[in-house]
């Protein structure tokens, strides 16, 4: 049976999967069969930022561990929740907006308040918003009989 708990875990681990895909690449000319490293520049503002809340420490240890690719289960659990908030909350994007960023930032385990903060969001309304998109998205599984895998 379908539960609120129960749908933002399979909304959490969509994002969590798409996190473990591998990254499109292209056939490559003369040189090392090593994929190069690719790191992202951080403005130090940003970094003083995530170190003080913990952020920098759970970012490196990411960055050091070994990746395993996801199996075919979860890929498959992943391309069914990731459809959820567009085939569910069409007509509110407000709502489906809310319930992805919510499940994004919660998969790349930061503090969603700071994050809500950054992009100028209400963190109250943010919370509103995504418990009713969560709510929609689970009673409409239940009734339309989507099983629970």
């Amino acid at each position: 049976m379908w539960t609120m708990i129960f749908t933002l875990d399979r909304l959490e681990e969509a994002f969590q999967v798409m996190a473990m895909m591998p990254a499109a690449t292209r056939p490559k000319a003369y040189g090392s069969a090593w994929p190069s490293v690719v790191q992202e520049k951080i403005p130090l503002v940003v970094l003083a930022e995530m170190s003080e809340s913990g952020e920098l420490a759970t970012r490196e240890g990411e960055q050091n561990r070994v990746r395993l690719p996801p199996t075919s289960a979860q890929v498959s659990r992943m391309e069914q929740a990731s459809r959820w908030p567009f085939e569910y909350l069409r007509d509110q994007p407000e709502l489906a907006k809310a319930i992805s960023l919510r499940a994004m930032w919660s998969a790349m385990r930061v503090d969603i308040r700071r994050r809500c903060q950054r992009r100028g969001i209400d963190h109250d309304e943010f919370n509103r918003q995504w418990q009713e998109g969560l709510k929609i998205i689970t009673e409409q599984l239940i009734a339309r009989r989507v099983p629970v895998s």
